[in-house]
């Protein structure tokens, strides 16, 4: 069977890069399959698995939102998630706490800047009346 070369990346890097005979791709038509030699196209992928066969063996990767540039001999999946198929459920909980930090950093954030901005505003008062008195 004939075999295409198989990639996925995310922004930290390329986490698969194998030769495969078939690919599933959790499109946002539906499930897409793609064998060697496949018309080139570009698929936005929604949540869900990646199956792809290579040497007769099933393998399943899950990811998030992503995009795939197919084209007759190469298949890459772009997604900022990717993950087994048996770690992608502890790495979810990893992810999902990791933005509910970055969110209140950000909230904390704002208000040191909220907090600054009014700082500032006082200052720039104060010496605004302390000029007025110096030219009276």
């Amino acid at each position: 069977m004939k075999t295409f070369t198989f990639e996925m990346k995310t922004p930290e890097g390329i986490f698969l890069s194998e030769e495969a005979e078939y690919v599933c791709l959790p499109s946002s038509d539906g499930r897409y399959g793609i064998l060697a030699c496949h018309a080139p196209v570009i698929l936005w992928l929604d949540r869900g698995m990646c199956e792809y066969t290579q040497n007769g063996v099933k393998k399943r990767v899950f990811i998030l939102e992503g995009v795939a540039d197919v084209t007759g001999k190469k298949v890459t999946v772009l997604s900022d998630f990717i993950e087994t198929e048996e770690k992608a459920e502890e790495a979810l909980k990893e992810r999902e706490k990791y933005f509910d930090a970055e969110k209140i950093r950000r909230k904390e954030s704002y208000y040191e800047y909220k907090q600054g901005s009014i700082e500032l505003a006082k200052a720039m008062k104060n010496l605004s009346s302390k000029r007025k008195r110096i030219n009276e």
